[in-house]
């Protein structure tokens, strides 16, 4: 009996095994995987699926190789004792950092190294801003390379982007080629001279000059204004004056911006600016920008050419009287250190000079947050309608060898800079001589790219820059000096002729005759107000 009933639900059960596998279940949705990652290689130990990079703020490298093992980001630089450079880009591979290449000569502390070429053997001490207080400790430090090449230049001016300098300025005129880059608090501004193969690298601080985009500014002329240029007449030796009441030097000259503002190029002597003569000065300030007396008057730049005192004594004595009615907005100049080992820049007032500039500022302007740029040669900039080109400094005139002056006439020193008003140009020399500061010039620029309309006679027409005059050909004369006292010289006589060759004869002014002003009219100079001088 119990074998027949085995043998009955035999089939019964076998029957209901098939009609169970028969009956389709709904499907189960597969819940989310929860992505784990064990062995830090970006794919997910349950379902072997590639992970999204994390956003991670904790990056790992175990590899040194510069990316974060976790995100796979180049990793941020990082101080890194022991740099390495497999790939000869000057970074370092560790840290991800610039590391500079060794150079044998380098000496610019903390500024890239300039490759190709023969670095100076010393510094060359380029000179301060225009804080009385700080003359030691705040020095812009220059050094010279010689046998370049405009490749060398262009490949220097990528590494210093390369180690996180950001390019300020950058200028290509005559075949020379001009920057500034600026990294933190320094500053290093470079150029170089293709016909003379000489790069020059000076390291500035950012607190001893201004930016030149923050320096300059732009001016667009309504109808009827007009920009001009001023030679203010002073007294000088004649047959009746002899010293120490008159000097045959001193220099002053205005340009008069088209928004009414004033440039002051120089100051002249201290006994040229005195008394009824401070007067004359202020009326005509306020004349030129068509103020009321009273008013105050814009000097939108103070430029001074070297630190002579009859270059700018008498613009100390015109400040002791009239600074309540002056805003010194921009002083600019490249006077030499004083802190120069050279005796050449001691002396003839330089480095006085220099120090009783800086302390006027400070004492009779310090309201005016004046803005103060030191100039390099390569310089352009705008103020107001007119327009700015640096074309020498002290700087060109050292030794590429050993980056020491050059200079033994402290005028030398002065600065040069061309001006330009509505495409008729200026070309202001201050005391540049013929020894040094005139055959640089010469070689560093060609004709025709000196080639100017007008022209300020270099130290009084007492230097003999004849050949570079006759490479100028100005029409327009400006002569800082008396007639009498050109005639006292047969040297002079002979430099002021030689100027004069290339002169229009209506357009030849002597400083003590007369306050002359001019102006661009179709293209040209012509004389916009004349005003006779009597002593």
């Amino acid at each position: 009996m119990r074998k027949f009933l085995t043998l009955l639900l035999l089939p019964l059960a076998l029957a209901a095994l098939l009609c169970a596998c028969t009956v389709t279940t709904p499907p189960q949705e597969t819940p989310p995987c929860t992505h784990t990652d064990a062995d830090g290689d970006l794919h997910c130990d349950l379902c072997r699926e590639e992970l999204p990079k994390p956003d991670c703020t904790t990056h790992a490298d175990a590899n040194g190789n510069a990316q974060c093992d976790v995100c796979d980001k180049r990793l941020p630089a990082t101080p890194c004792e022991t740099h390495t450079n497999t790939n000869s880009d000057f970074f370092c591979d560790t840290c991800g950092r610039f590391v500079d290449e060794t150079v044998t000569g380098w000496l610019l502390e903390g500024v890239p190294a300039y490759k190709g070429g023969t670095p100076s053997t010393a510094l060359y001490l380029a000179g301060q801003g225009i804080d009385s207080e700080q003359p030691t400790k705040k020095e812009n430090v220059m050094q010279t390379v010689s046998s370049t090449t405009a490749a060398h230049f262009a490949a220097y001016l990528a590494k210093l982007n390369m180690a996180g300098y950001e390019q300020e300025f950058y200028r290509t005129v005559d075949e020379n080629l001009f920057a500034s880059y600026l990294k933190g608090n320094v500053r290093v501004y470079t150029y170089f001279m293709s016909r003379t193969g000489e790069a020059r690298i000076v390291k500035e601080l950012t607190e001893n000059s201004t930016a030149l985009s923050a320096f300059e500014y732009t001016y667009e002329k309504k109808a009827g204004e007009q920009s001009e240029l001023y030679q203010f007449a002073l007294a000088m030796n004649d047959e009746t004056h002899a010293k120490p009441n008159f000097k045959d030097n001193g220099m002053l000259y205005i340009i008069k911006l088209a928004d009414n503002s004033v440039v002051i190029i120089d100051g002249a002597n201290s006994n040229q600016i005195a008394d009824e003569r401070r007067d004359e000065l202020m009326y005509l300030l306020w004349e030129i920008t068509g103020s009321n007396v009273g008013d105050t008057v814009r000097i939108a730049g103070w430029y001074i050419t070297h630190s002579h005192g009859d270059h700018y004594g008498g613009f100390v004595k015109f400040t002791w009287k009239y600074a309540k009615y002056l805003q010194l907005e921009r002083v600019f100049f490249a006077l030499p250190s004083v802190n120069s080992p050279h005796e050449v820049f001691n002396t003839g007032s330089g480095a006085d000079g220099y120090l009783a500039v800086a302390k006027l500022i400070k004492e009779y302007y310090a309201d005016d947050n004046t803005q103060f740029l030191r100039l390099h040669t390569g310089q352009s900039f705008m103020l107001a309608d007119v327009y700015f080109d640096v074309l020498q400094t002290h700087e060109d005139l050292t030794d590429p060898a050993s980056a020491q002056t050059k200079i033994t006439n402290y005028n030398d020193a002065s600065a040069i800079i061309r001006i330009d008003i509505d495409g008729a140009t200026f070309l202001f020399l201050g005391d540049a001589g013929e020894k040094v500061a005139m055959p640089k010039i010469l070689k560093n620029w060609s004709a025709e790219h000196l080639r100017t309309d007008g022209i300020q006679l270099a130290h009084h027409v007492m230097n003999d820059l004849s050949d570079l005059y006759e490479v100028v050909r100005a029409e327009v004369l400006f002569a800082p000096q008396a007639q009498y006292g050109i005639d006292i010289s047969d040297k002079r006589v002979a430099i002021f002729a030689a100027a004069k060759a290339f002169a229009r004869e209506d357009m030849v002014f002597l400083q003590n005759e007369a306050t002359v002003g001019i102006a661009v009219v179709k293209g040209q100079w012509e004389v916009s107000y004349f005003k006779p001088f009597v002593y």
